[in-house]
């Protein structure tokens, strides 16, 4: 390092020197070296030049690189504090998450429903104890698999499309769905999915919550059946969705959004969760007063209404103390609450990731209206046995065994069988007679396997069997009715003896009756159409051996043998009515209508009669000889009471009202008074001079038909004059 130094000054001293030796060649000398001497001292002040300034530089760079080097240093002591402030910070948040995640799983694991989280792809990474407890399966089977592998694949496809629905929308989802148990019985549960979102707000898989309402389905429908005056009461969730973020996010939206109080404090009793359920259940908020006064404060009294309950019996206690309590129940009346509820409380302590109490958890429900519901069956129940005892009827229930359940006091009287007796037996070994058994047997498993009865909920007529050994008609209801355990069959039994013998002396008399109409129509007539033959034959013969009034009597009784002959073949008629009409059918209007004014052609041209009918015409559930028969009388009637010198308009439409659908018949023709409105429907009954050809039956055919096809027949005045006669023929007939 010395030698570098030296050569500057060497390198100056040499300049210096030839600039002498070239100065004096200049100006004493002369010896003509001066250019080249001055050329040599000047190269060496330049190198020795550049010798220094380079030296300089090389000076200043290298204090440059040394705080270069320093300045690295530091950067280095200060990276290394920062990697180990970043893994201080790492590990205190791992510990964070941790004491969050044993947080959440603690208190959702003893939530009384079931929670469970899935991935984007379906796959299953969390389930709660609950759920666990609900399908007997550990977490190692279900963790890791998709709804694929747990269910069959229609229902798996129904599940995923749900997920992926709040995947898809981020909107929460809610259902009541229903599953049969290996038993067969039917359960119904309330499902809840809300979208799992990461730090960024990007939507990462699914959040499933359920939990059991059956038994609030079941007290409703079975308190609708007793009272048949409540609604069925539809429980909805009505919490709004809200963001999830993490997991606090996750718990915090599980806990605003159940039905459940929910309620979570630490071990010295300071309140660390209140969900809005609980606000909304007790009526207040969380206060700010010691354990020891909680009773006081809320107002909590045990089931008697009355009493205070013991504050450390309190289950927000006993979890504090790590008890694990289930359903207590407790009454709260406060302020805000003056008319009280029931609560049924569960507790459990809140644990750390170590397994350390940290406080307690308890989720509470208000049970006041179900229990009232209860009361209310309860009471439904009494009114219907009472109700079942002073029946007038037999009343019988079974099992689905066909082994008696109930037997209320007219079956004992009915069969002869005690309550005490008959309860428990086998019905069909009491009162069913045995050419019946071997049906009633195979009529109770076809249901239970099918659910098809085609004697249920029907009339039925059959044979029943006393105590005595002795079989009486009876008229059956049976009705089934599915309970939480099992199915079970009810009827009502009506003794028809008496019924069936009164109608035995029915068809008896109907019997005779024929036989009375059989002499009439046939024995009676005869007589008739001989005095109305010889008569003919007199007025023939002899009519110049009689004079007019003679001849006017032979007529008259001509006349009248002709008019009693058509009266008694109207009584005949209208009794067949009564007697004979047939099933009803669907019969198109226009061919009825057809057929009368075919059978009534000769009287249409006869009259010169305008006949009018409209199009449309409705199809009638009638018989169709007498509804034909019936239509007929009516245009007859049109034809013949029409005003004198006049040709007959008649009209025919269709009628239809509250009184059903049927036709209308129009006539101009002289009118109906209003007092005789009612009466020209009765036998022998005519608001018209006798003058006019006819019998007084017509109408009460009419009247009869309508009557025995449930419709109606009436006359109304039309406008214009005349008169418009309507028949129904009830109201189950279609246009």
């Amino acid at each position: 390092m010395r030698m570098p130094r030296l050569v500057a000054p060497f390198l100056a001293a040499m300049g210096a020197f030839v600039f002498v030796i070239a100065a004096v060649d200049r100006f004493q000398l002369h010896f003509g070296y001066h250019w080249p001497l001055l050329t040599a001292a000047a190269l060496a002040f330049g190198l020795a030049s550049g010798i220094l300034w380079e030296r300089r530089i090389t000076v200043g760079l290298a204090a440059e690189i040394a705080e270069l080097k320093r300045q690295a240093g530091r950067q280095h002591e200060e990276l290394a504090d920062a990697r180990k402030l970043s893994s201080t910070l790492q590990n205190e948040s791992a510990l964070a998450l941790r004491d969050s995640e044993a947080l959440y799983h603690s208190l959702v694991d003893h939530l009384p429903l079931s929670v469970l989280r899935k991935n984007a792809e379906g796959t299953y990474t969390f389930v709660n104890r609950r759920y666990l407890e609900f399908s007997g399966k550990d977490a190692g089977a279900i963790l890791g698999t998709t709804d694929f592998d747990i269910f069959p694949h229609e229902l798996a496809t129904r599940y995923r499309q749900g997920d992926e629905r709040v995947l898809s929308t981020g909107a929460l989802f809610e259902d009541v769905e229903t599953y049969q148990k290996p038993d067969g019985e039917k359960r119904y549960i309330q499902v809840l999915k809300t979208p799992v979102r990461d730090a960024q707000q990007q939507i990462i898989g699914t959040q499933v919550m359920f939990w059991d309402v059956t038994d609030r389905h079941r007290a409703e429908e079975a308190l609708e059946r007793s009272t048949r005056e409540v609604e069925q009461r539809n429980a909805a969730l009505r919490e709004s969705e809200q963001s999830l973020q993490k997991q606090t996010g996750i718990l915090t939206s599980i806990l605003n959004s159940i039905a459940a109080g929910v309620v979570v404090a630490d071990q010295r009793g300071r309140f660390l969760v209140w969900n809005p359920a609980a606000d909304r259940i007790v009526g207040m908020g969380p206060v700010d007063q010691p354990a020891e006064s909680w009773t006081e404060a809320y107002g909590l009294f045990k089931s008697d209404r009355t009493t205070p309950f013991p504050a450390d019996e309190l289950p927000l206690r006993r979890a504090i103390r790590g008890e694990t309590v289930a359903d207590v129940e407790l009454f709260l009346r406060n302020k805000s609450r003056p008319q009280g509820a029931f609560l049924s409380i569960n507790g459990t302590p809140l644990l750390d990731a170590q397994g350390q109490i940290q406080g307690g958890v308890v989720v509470f429900r208000d049970v006041t209206e179900e229990k009232a519901a209860a009361e209310a069956l309860r009471h439904s129940e009494e009114n219907a046995r009472r109700i079942i005892e002073t029946a007038f009827d037999p009343f019988i229930s079974i099992d689905a065994a066909g082994t008696v359940t109930d037997w209320n006091s007219q079956a004992e009287k009915t069969f002869g069988w005690g309550r005490d007796e008959a309860l428990g037996k086998v019905l069909a070994e009491l009162i069913v007679p045995e050419q019946h058994r071997e049906a009633h047997v195979q009529g109770i498993l076809r249901y239970l396997d099918t659910g098809l009865g085609p004697v249920l909920n029907s009339r039925i007529e059959i044979s029943a069997l006393h105590r005595d050994g002795h079989e009486f008609p009876v008229e059956l209801t049976i009705w089934p009715m599915r309970s939480a355990a099992d199915f079970s069959f009810h009827a009502f039994v009506h003794d028809i003896t008496r019924r069936k013998k009164n109608e035995e002396e029915i068809r008896s008399k109907n019997q005779d009756l024929e036989t009375l109409l059989y002499v009439t129509s046939h024995d009676l007539r005869e007589p008739l159409r001989a005095i109305e033959n010889f008569s003919r034959i007199v007025s023939e013969r002899y009519a110049d051996k009689l004079d007019a009034k003679g001849q006017d009597f032979l007529d008259r009784v001509v006349r009248g043998a002709q008019r009693l002959d058509r009266l008694i073949e109207d009584v005949l008629m209208l009794s067949r009515v009564q007697r004979q009409v047939q099933p009803a059918e669907d019969v198109p209007a226009g061919e009825i209508v057809a057929d009368v004014l075919h059978h009534l052609e000769s009287r249409i041209r006869e009259t010169q009669a305008v006949v009018q009918v409209e199009d449309g015409l409705p199809s009638l559930r009638a018989d169709r000889r007498w509804a034909t028969q019936a239509v007929q009388n009516l245009v007859s009637n049109a034809l013949k009471y029409s005003v004198e010198g006049q040709p007959p308009v008649v009209q025919i439409g269709t009628f239809q009202g509250p009184e059903g659908i049927g036709l209308v018949v129009r006539d101009r023709g002289m009118g109906v008074p209003p007092d005789c409105a009612e009466r020209i429907f009765q036998l022998f009954q005519r608001a018209v001079s006798r003058n006019i050809e006819g019998t007084g039956a017509g109408l009460a055919i009419v009247k009869r038909v309508a009557e025995r096809h449930g419709g109606k027949a009436w006359v109304r005045p039309r406008e214009g004059g005349g008169s418009e006669f309507i028949i129904t023929f009830g109201s189950s007939n279609s246009a």
